[in-house]
């Protein structure tokens, strides 16, 4: 998720800058340069680090459905200058995918053919998330955080969280827990056989160079 910090306004969350990116269409030279900038931030690391770091984007509709040749364009351009395109993970949310759309199923299928991961970003609190997994390529479910933040305390909540990691595992996908903020909610995810991990517990957000030395410092040989 992108930051933005302001030199006179300080932080300003991504809930107000990117829908005023994208009603005003900043969103698509603003898309191009993350994508541009994290992939190359990747490669950086593939070649600092022991092991491969992904780094995941997320995709705005606006960018995935009215814009797609633009990515594959840039894509092209970076792989020709020899990224790897592998070490990128692509996030879309379910309101890219409200309406079926054999366009936009090619577009996803094609990125996944490059090699790029795709994610299902906030799953379980869309309308039609089921029939998602069935129509489009995806690989990792990622489990909207309003289902861990009571997870030690309600019991409906794990269930939930079981049938979700019980569901990928039948798919062959992996999953992603969101906002996990305590030991214990990690420690039972890794019960569960939850893959992965988000949330303050871990690491707070941070620029390139902290995050290249956090990676140095919990990355092993």
């Amino acid at each position: 998720m992108l930051r933005w910090h302001h030199p006179e306004l300080g932080f300003i969350s991504p809930a107000e800058f990117i829908p005023l990116a994208e009603r005003s269409r900043l969103i698509i030279p603003l898309g191009d340069w993350v994508l541009e900038t994290a992939l190359r931030q990747a490669q950086s690391w593939d070649e600092q680090l022991p092991h491969p770091v992904g780094v995941a984007v997320n995709l705005s509709p606006v960018q995935a459905r009215d814009h797609f040749a633009r990515i594959q364009h840039l894509l092209d351009r970076l792989s020709t200058e020899g990224l790897d395109c592998t070490l990128l993970d692509l996030e879309v949310t379910e309101s890219l995918l409200i309406q079926e759309d054999a366009t936009l199923i090619q577009a996803l299928e094609s990125l996944r053919q490059r090699g790029c991961r795709l994610f299902l970003d906030d799953f379980g609190t869309g309308y039609s998330s089921l029939s998602y997994l069935k129509r489009y390529p995806f690989d990792v479910l990622k489990i909207d955080r309003s289902f861990i933040n009571d997870l030690m305390d309600d019991a409906q909540d794990r269930e939930l969280v079981h049938a979700i990691l019980s569901l990928a595992e039948a798919l062959s996908m992996q999953v992603v827990a969101e906002g996990v903020e305590t030991a214990e909610q990690l420690d039972y995810l890794r019960q569960q056989g939850c893959h992965y991990a988000q949330g303050y517990y871990l690491a707070s957000p941070m620029n390139a160079e902290a995050c290249t030395q956090w990676l140095r410092e919990h990355t092993q040989g």
